[in-house]
């Protein structure tokens, strides 16, 4: 975030806010002056390879925890997309 502030951007993306506490994100955003203007639904797991799960039948119930924690997310952190 520090180095997207001194490179003058005033709104940030982040692909995968899910490892963070929402609230530190929230101060280091504040801290540098940015706006989260969007992030990404949990992946399943990406380090296995997953690069999203929606369309996976066996996978619904995870893919709706994913929303609700996105959407959990997405409040705390004042993100209008996701």
């Amino acid at each position: 975030f520090e180095r997207a502030a001194r490179a003058g951007f005033s709104g940030v993306e982040y692909l995968f806010p899910y490892e963070h506490d929402p609230d530190e994100l929230v101060a280091r955003l504040r801290d540098n002056g940015l706006e989260l203007v969007l992030f990404n639904m949990p992946p399943g797991d990406w380090s296995s390879g997953d690069r999203g799960i929606a369309a996976d039948p066996a996978r619904v119930n995870e893919f709706q925890a994913g929303v609700e924690r996105a959407i959990e997310y997405a409040r705390v952190l004042g993100a209008p997309r996701v």
